[in-house]
Order: C-alpha cells, then sequence, then structure tokens
C-alpha cells in the first residue's frame, strides 16, 4: 500500500500550544500527543472605552424605524443609512474627551482640562500613535454618524421616546452636553455623563473625511461657545485649514475591536 504524508494543525481552545513532549502511535491509526501549554493572553480594554457595534445597525429595525421631523434628521437618516450599505465594522472609541498628561500624550480620563489647542497635523499623528498595535487612528465621519446612531438607541433604552431621542441628537442638544448658556466655561472632562458617555459637549470632535484625507476634517456637534441647536450633536463643519489650532476642538480618536 503506497503511503502519504499529510499535514495537520493542532489547537487547543483557549490555549497556546508551546512545546510537543511526547507521541503515540495507537492501533487504530490514530495518534496520541502530549503537549506543554500555556493560556493565551486575553486583551482587556479599559472601562473608559466604549464598544460601538456598527455592524449590527439595520435598515429599517431599532431607530431607523423612526421618520425624519426636520432637515437634520433627514440628513442623518441617509447619511447612515449609506454608512450601513457601505459595510461597518465595530470600533471603540472613549466615554471622555481626551486630555494630555505629563509626557504630552494622549489620556483619558475624568477631571482633566480637554486637549484644545492643537492642530489637525497634531491630532493626526498623535491618535495613530495613541494605541497603534490596535489601530488606533482618528474616527471619519462615517464611524461617527454611526456612534450617533448607537447613543440614539441607548438614549431610547434610558427612557427616551424615539422622536425625543432623534430631536435630542440633530436639532437641539441642550440636555446632552455643555453648550452656550449665560456664564458657560469649558469644564474638565467627564462632565454631564448621558447613557455611559461623557462631553458630549464642551468641545467640538475633529473627524476625518470619509475618503481619508489628511489634509481636510469635518468638526462634528457643538461646544461649549456655541448654542445647542446651531451646532447640534449631528451638525457637521468642513474644515480646510489643517496647521491652525483648534480652541473648541479635541480629535475623536477610536482603535479597532
Amino acid at each position: 500500500m503506497k503511503k502519504d504524508k499529510r499535514e495537520i494543525i493542532v489547537s487547543i481552545e483557549g490555549v497556546r500550544i508551546q512545546e510537543i513532549d511526547y507521541y503515540e502511535l495507537l492501533e487504530d491509526g490514530s495518534c496520541k500527543l502530549t503537549v506543554t501549554v500555556e493560556p493565551k493572553e486575553t486583551v482587556k480594554i479599559d472601562e473608559q472605552y466604549i464598544l460601538i457595534e456598527a455592524s449590527k445597525l439595520q435598515i429599517d429595525e431599532g431607530i431607523l424605524k423612526y421618520s425624519p421631523k426636520s432637515f437634520s434628521e433627514r440628513s442623518l437618516k441617509e447619511n447612515l443609512e449609506k454608512c450601513i450599505k457601505s459595510g461597518m465594522k465595530d470600533f471603540y472609541c472613549s466615554k471622555f474627551a481626551p486630555s494630555i498628561n505629563n509626557e504630552g500624550s494622549l489620556h483619558y480620563a475624568s477631571g482633566q482640562k480637554p486637549a484644545i489647542g492643537k492642530t489637525f497635523d497634531w491630532w493626526i499623528n498623535s491618535a495613530k500613535s495613541f494605541k497603534p498595535d490596535k489601530n488606533s487612528r482618528l474616527g471619519n465621519r462615517t464611524q461617527y454618524t454611526a456612534f450617533l446612531a448607537v447613543f440614539i438607541g441607548k438614549l431610547v433604552e434610558s427612557g427616551y421616546t424615539l422622536e425625543a431621542a432623534w430631536s435630542a441628537v440633530c436639532n437641539d442638544s441642550r440636555n446632552l452636553g455643555n453648550f452656550l448658556t449665560r456664564g458657560s466655561v469649558l469644564e474638565d472632562t467627564g462632565s454631564r455623563e448621558i447613557c455611559g458617555f461623557c462631553d458630549l459637549g464642551n468641545t467640538c470632535k475633529i473627524v476625518l473625511t470619509d475618503e481619508k484625507n489628511e489634509r481636510y476634517c469635518w468638526i462634528a456637534g457643538g461646544a461649549y461657545n456655541v448654542s445647542s441647536f446651531v451646532k447640534p450633536l449631528s451638525n457637521f463643519d468642513f474644515f480646510r485649514i489643517h496647521d491652525k489650532p483648534f480652541d473648541d476642538a479635541v480629535g475623536w480618536v477610536i482603535f479597532d475591536a
């Protein structure tokens, strides 16, 4: 009988095989292996980062059953439907706005000054170096739109009606963060938590264009120095200058799930 050689791959769930210690050929033609194993490392994501399950968003389901009542609502829904059709992967973002630690690097924690005063170029580079092993980067408009959709869903889960949740995100976000009122000032990070997220107002968020053009960006949402109905959370302003510091905006950094 002609013999041949075959290659097999053996894996054991939850552990990594380090070496083969012993093997034995059994009478039934099978092979018994004795191996040395060690537990696989589990990467734990700190509690300040929240998983955005963009891949689970579906057209005509959940929040997308809503019939928009304003231009801003229609615009967000249309963009969201385009995002879903294009296919989106899950990602992480922080519940806090970014600050800067003593070493000059990005830092996410409550009670810190938001990292305003930086240029778009600075944010491009700092976002990439934040968690390079997890492909950290500035999120783009498509991903920020997905985040808004997930947030609307969380508002509904917390007790908002579907109409009230859409309106709060698209028409007037006064109850969702720190926006312009008499005496409003820039607040430390960790302010005004809503459905697990903080700092939804207070500073605008810098996001990439969907084409990943690193010369231009979108400025999403509003800040402490602008009205909540002029620039609600779903507002996007196109920005062409990449070397001018932002005095009321911070980068929106995401990384792979």
